[in-house]
């Protein structure tokens, strides 16, 4: 796929950190747009499309994993993928369960980032 075509959704409570990640994949050619809770995020997902949402797990109102789930209902079909500092085994066990398609830990390289994303996208 190219990344020009792709759509990404940053979903994390931190400004930040969306636009750490907004400002890196926009650099790469993504199409990039960023909510900051579940309640924006899902607004969001009624009215666009993404190829892959990329989503903070510890949030206030609703958590990564609540979110995830709505997403699923939604559109089953985007791929996801959680980022948080809470990198530990259970929390990375649950979401890949779940179906995402990888877990990455904060603080995240980025290098690391945009190879998850493009394997994940392929």
């Amino acid at each position: 796929m190219e990344k020009s075509k792709n759509k990404i959704l940053a979903i994390d409570d931190e400004k930040v950190i969306r636009d750490l990640i907004s400002d890196l994949l926009i650099h790469y050619g993504y199409g990039v747009t960023t909510a900051s809770n579940g309640a924006e995020a899902l607004a969001l997902l009624k009215t666009s499309a993404f190829d892959l949402i990329l989503c903070d797990i510890a949030m206030p109102g609703q958590t990564g994993f609540e979110i995830f789930k709505e997403v699923q209902k939604i559109t089953p079909k985007t791929k996801f993928i959680f980022i948080s500092a809470f990198d530990n085994q259970e929390n990375i066990n649950k979401g890949m369960e779940m179906g995402a398609k990888a877990f990455l830990g904060k603080p995240f390289d980025t290098d690391e980032l945009l190879d998850v994303m493009e394997r994940t996208l392929k």
